[in-house]
């Protein structure tokens, strides 16, 4: 359930990353923070074309009663840049965990076939099939379970060997 958690995080990264330099608008909560009590949040986004090449930037600002205005983009791109890392970085971490226990998992769980039954390679080491074996062997002789039983239940574990 992780690593799905994971995919969100890293997809919600990239639409915040996109929106902090998009529409700037939707970060006036965040940016308003960065205001003094007198000041409002302006944000705009500014296209740049040249005859080469055009670049797009995000102007943020705090608005005066006055009309002046004060730049708040060092601020601002330190808070949705630490927000946007936060959920990449959190968002890898959470793939990389669900993919680990996927992989844990695979290799000592359930691995049935469609008859049922396990694969060789998919159960149980060999010391812990030793151990189990002899606890099953006391079973039988201090006679806590029959000579059916007894086989049958040595041949699941001996189906379940690594």
């Amino acid at each position: 359930m992780l690593a799905p958690i994971g995919v969100v995080m890293l997809l919600a990264s990239f639409v915040w990353y996109g929106a902090s330099l998009l529409l700037p608008q939707l970060f006036t909560p965040l940016g308003q923070t960065f205001c003094a009590e007198n000041e409002r949040y302006a944000a705009e986004v500014i296209v740049t074309e040249r005859v080469a090449s055009s670049s797009i930037g995000t102007s943020y600002v705090c608005v005066s009663a006055q009309g002046e205005t004060r730049s708040i983009r060092g601020e601002m791109t330190r808070a949705t840049t630490q927000v946007f890392l936060g959920l990449m970085f959190g968002g890898m971490a959470l793939v990389a965990v669900g993919a680990g226990r996927h992989l844990y998992n695979r290799g000592g769980n359930a691995a049935d076939t469609a008859d049922g039954k396990r694969r060789r390679g998919d159960g149980i080491a060999p010391d812990a099939l030793t151990f189990s074996l002899t606890q099953l062997e006391q079973a039988r002789a201090g006679e806590m379970i029959t000579e059916e039983e007894y086989k049958k239940f040595r041949q699941e574990l001996l189906d379940k060997l690594v």
